[in-house]
């Protein structure tokens, strides 16, 4: 037998079952046969003998089929009896399928012979099996196997194409038996083979190259195989009579003419909507049914020409044809795993134990990564084809959990952060005591030395040491410990802040590989936007044709990578525009030539990045918005306008914004693409539900530009965070265009409101607090506004948003709002902050479009932050001075857990230093303390006047009438012994602050 004796289909079939049994090799190699499981794997090969018994059977092989019938029998009777622990039997059980991939590979090659076939007689032949295979048997075989004989040729069999489609041969419904990873497999492809198919159809439309004609019929063989394979009958019916036309053409040598291309680019917009309707779990439409007939009637009509130029194509092939309610069986190319019937040539006694296991988990049965290829086969390499990277599966919830992971690694980075900033703070307050330790050890150091000079000059006048007094050398000596310690102290600090800059740049260091795992995973996510281009081309087509109007789309950046769930929710959004490009914008041809245009009408659709942001374009150049007709709905609908002295392009600007309205359309009358007055709200609705926006621009005569923006998928984004009153809030930085640090007066008031001067434009000023509708009393006055953010309110206008304070600048995962929390506008959702708080994130573009479009006037609500507040808008401060530090410490415990802001000093002189930047509403002091005293703090604080009013709590052991008495006179508000009452100072607390 030679390779010019195997038609296409018969090399296709004889791969496929080569590729079954180097699975089974390869199994075998990594799990080899054991007595330990022992029977199950017996079993399994009964199941995997039956799949490629009856795969033998469809093909022709009738002789491979009998050999593998035997060898389940062996099998069989080895299970029945119990008797499969011999070795010698084990290494025979191993081997079977190495000898038949052996045989398979000569017959593939053409090279089969009497001697290539002696290893396999000797195998079959050997005694150790329980019935070896008589050599009588063998001879019978043997001219079988060197020159099989295959099912009817394929042109017996095209012969049968039917004349009728039906409904049932469009089925798309999944058979029982489905192998889910085939199915999934063939989901995986069909999206790359679809885009193929229309490449190669399109360039041969083009160009009118037989290698595009050889692509096209090569995809729909191996999409025809693997539906087949899998089961899903009408995809497989209409790619083998889309392969039998596409060779009928390249046999005849046919003219693409007008009829031949509408034909092609249909059966191009067909199989798209078969893979949609197989996504969606739908059924295929009229129109597929309509093109099938059409296909098999330009078949028929193309049998009956004579061939003018032969293209070596190989022959057609054919597959179940449902015909009717009845399948008519011709040649089939089929997985061995995909075989669902009895053949008669297997006893039905040989499989019974195997149909059991099929039903019952197997630890060895292939995984979704090691099933076979669907269709592989060395004579469809064609030129121009590439051969594909190699990809790993991973189910989504498993993606879902490594973004999971990443946005918690992301939090838990940037709380290290957060925490190396404050240790760093800590260290520089350490360093402030340190340095103050070296004062004191200088004035000790004076003071020693002051005292050695009195002791000498002591001592010259009474003569000797004077009783009591420290000795000279025991002063010297805890001096010189002291500068010791001292020295020690700033070695270990600095040894600290060394080791705290090493850890410093780890955690950068730990941060960059963060960013760079991020962008890894999400990348698992990204697929190129020329991946629809089928679908949006097709959409194009269909909505031309509808509307008796000529365009072309064009479509730029479709190498921009998208993440392939936000792809999958702008589609038909996209789609939508693009109808809308071809109904409303784009003239009738009549209509184009008469304004001097080309006949044909051009749609571009454009990817492209812009930093942060993805930005999709769909311009045409149609006739543009009617701003007329827009304005004349507007008032039939109810709509506001603007002012009469609104100028022309303010005007146009807001009619812009008003074709997103509900249940908008300048259309009369309505047909399939127009006139419903559903579309561009919805547009809009789920483009902002992807947190995108959507702007248009148009030029009558000219065009239509419709931009639509989407933020980059991340997993962390750049945010602000800005604190407001006691509130911190985070910020997304999208939209955010720059941040103004405010200094007095550059504010300026008008009768409508705020507005701030920025690159020679005016901007209206909004407080964020108003914004974000919190009470006012929670606010500081305007003067103790220190930012203004600049950001983009929508597409080409801008606003100035005020904030009290922006804290800092930060990477956030933000998480979305649990379905539990009441949804708040203008909240995207939640972040961890560095010190663990959970902050809402502010969408400011949103809200600030939310306050423009309620025509919210906030003069009064800024006017009134002009004015002093009559309320506190903090916590109040309290002052506790105690020159003990557990004391010290325990007091600002007990007043810190009552609601106040504490500040802490250990003596007089230091609670002076904190009173001149800001003046507590209590102080609670110790009597007793050095340099200053509680007597001495007390008279300071009534003899100046921004803390003249402030209640002073004395808090001391010292309980008798005069001390109580020099109390009063310095001016202390209330008297407390320790140990004191914690409910008496409450109490006390409470009511200093009510008063």
């Amino acid at each position: 037998m030679n390779k010019t004796g195997l038609s296409r289909d018969q090399q296709d079939a004889i791969d496929l079952l080569i590729g079954e049994l180097q699975q089974i090799v390869a199994s075998s190699l990594d799990a080899p046969f054991t007595a330990a499981d022992d029977r199950c794997a017996l079993q399994h090969q009964l199941l995997e003998l039956k799949h490629l018994s009856a795969a033998a059977d469809i093909i022709g092989l009738q002789a491979l089929q009998s050999i593998w019938h035997w060898l389940a029998n062996n099998i069989q009777r080895l299970l029945r009896n119990n008797h499969f622990s011999d070795p010698e039997q084990t290494l025979l059980l191993d081997a079977w399928s190495a000898y038949f991939l052996d045989y398979l590979q000569q017959l593939r090659q053409g090279v089969v012979s009497h001697e290539s076939l002696q290893p396999l007689a000797s195998y079959l032949g050997s005694a150790v099996w329980m019935v070896p295979m008589e050599p009588v048997v063998w001879q019978q075989l043997q001219p079988a196997l060197m020159q099989p004989d295959f099912s009817p040729d394929d042109k017996t069999a095209a012969s049968k194409l039917p004349t009728l489609a039906t409904v049932e041969m469009l089925s798309l419904v999944l058979p029982d038996d489905l192998n889910a990873d085939l199915f999934e497999g063939l989901m995986i492809e069909l999206p790359g083979q679809v885009n193929q198919f229309s490449e190669a159809i399109e360039g041969y439309l083009d160009r009118r190259h037989p290698d595009d004609l050889l692509v096209a019929q090569r995809v729909a063989h191996t999409v025809k195989g693997a539906a087949n394979i899998v089961g899903i009958i009408g995809l497989a019916n209409f790619m083998h009579f889309s392969e039998d036309l596409l060779e009928e053409i390249a046999r005849c040598g046919l003219e693409s003419n007008v009829r031949v291309r509408t034909l092609l680019m249909d059966m191009v917009d067909t199989l798209a909507t078969l893979l949609d309707a197989l996504l969606l779990d739908d059924v295929a439409d009229k129109e597929a049914l309509r093109v099938m007939q059409a296909v098999l009637d330009t078949c028929h009509e193309l049998r009956q020409l004579e061939p003018q130029t032969a293209l070596s194509v190989g022959d057609a092939s054919n597959i179940f044809v449902s015909s009717g309610a009845a399948l008519h069986r011709s040649e089939s190319i089929t997985l061995p795993a995909s075989v669902t019937q009895e053949t008669s040539l297997v006893g039905a006694d040989i499989f019974n134990t195997a149909t059991e296991v099929n039903n019952a988990p197997d630890a060895n049965s292939q995984k979704a990564d090691e099933s076979p290829s669907l269709i592989t086969s060395s004579s469809h390499s064609g030129k121009g084809t590439e051969k594909p990277a190699s990809q790993l599966r991973i189910h989504e919830e498993t993606a879902q959990d490594l973004l999971r992971l990443a946005g918690s690694s992301a939090i838990a980075n940037n709380r290290l952060q957060s925490q190396v900033q404050d240790v760093k703070q800590q260290l520089q307050a350490i360093a402030q005591l340190h340095n103050k330790l070296v004062t004191l050890a200088d004035d000790f150091g004076r003071l020693v030395d002051d005292h050695d000079g009195l002791a000498d000059a002591h001592s010259e006048l009474l003569s000797g040491a004077t009783a009591g007094h420290i000795p000279h050398s025991d002063l010297h000596n805890f001096y010189q410990q002291l500068q010791e310690v001292v020295a020690d102290a700033r070695d270990a600090t600095q040894a600290t802040n060394a080791r705290l800059r090493a850890l410093d740049e780890q955690v950068w260091d730990q941060q960059r590989v963060h960013r760079e795992s991020e962008n890894l995973l999400l990348g698992m996510r990204m697929i190129p936007a020329r991946n629809l281009e089928p679908r949006f081309q097709r959409c194009v087509r269909q909505a031309s044709r509808l509307a008796g109007k000529q365009a072309q789309l064009v479509i730029e950046g479709g190498d921009t990578m998208i993440d392939s769930r936000v792809l999958h929710d702008i589609i038909d959004p996209l789609m939508h525009l693009l109808r809308n490009a071809v109904s409303h914008g784009i003239e009738t041809t009549a209509g184009r030539e008469a304004a001097g245009k080309t006949s044909q009408g051009c749609i571009k659709l454009q990817f492209h990045n812009q930093g942060q942001t993805i930005a999709i374009d769909v311009i045409d150049d149609g006739a543009g918005l009617d701003y007329e007709a827009i304005e004349q709905r507007a008032l039939s609908l109810g709509i506001t306008l603007p002012p009469e002295n609104t100028l022309s392009s303010e005007k146009n600007r807001w009619l812009n914004q008003v074709i997103f309205s509900p249940g908008f359309s300048t259309y009369a009358a309505i047909d399939q693409t127009a006139g419903r007055g559903i579309g561009l709200d919805i547009v809009a609705d789920s483009i902002a539900s992807l947190k995108g926006k959507v702007s248009v621009n148009s030029w009558r005569g000219k065009g239509t530009h419709f931009t639509v923006r989407l933020p980059v998928k991340v997993i962390s984004e750049p945010g602000l965070v800005v604190r407001q009153g006691e509130q911190q809030w985070a910020i997304s930085a999208r939209g955010v265009e720059q941040v103004l640090f405010l200094e007095a007066g550059q504010l300026e008031q008008q009768a409508a409101g705020w507005r701030y001067r920025f690159d020679n434009d005016w901007l209206n000023v909004y407080p964020i607090s108003a914004l974000a509708k919190t009470a006012l009393n929670t606010t500081l006055p305007l003067a103790q506004h220190r930012a203004l953010l600049v950001v983009e309110s929508w597409p080409g206008q801008r606003a100035a948003v005020l904030v009290e304070q922006v804290v800092a600048r930060k990477d956030m995962v933000v998480k979305p709002l649990t379905p539990y929390t009441p949804p708040v506008s203008g909240v995207t959702g939640a972040t961890i902050l560095g010190d663990g708080q959970v902050a809402p994130v502010l969408d400011l573009p949103h809200l600030l479009l939310e306050a423009i479009s309620r025509n919210v006037n906030f003069s009064e609500y800024l006017t009134q932050l002009t004015a002093e507040q009559p309320q506190k808008s903090r916590r109040p401060l309290a002052l506790v001075v105690d020159d003990s530090l557990s004391a010290r410490r325990a007091l600002a415990q007990v007043v810190s857990d009552f609601g106040m802001e504490v500040h802490t000093a250990k003596d007089g002189f230091e609670a002076v230093d904190i009173m001149r930047d800001k003046v507590p509403d209590i102080v609670l002091l110790d009597m007793e303390m050095p340099r200053m005293n509680g007597l001495e703090l007390t008279a300071h604080i009534r003899s100046n006047e921004p803390t003249r009013h402030v209640p002073v709590v004395m808090i001391t052991s010292r309980n008798t009438g005069k001390h109580r008495h020099l109390a009063e006179v310095a001016g202390v508000s209330n008297y407390l012994s320790k140990p004191f009452s914690e409910d008496e100072l409450v109490e006390y607390l409470q009511y200093s602050i009510r008063h």
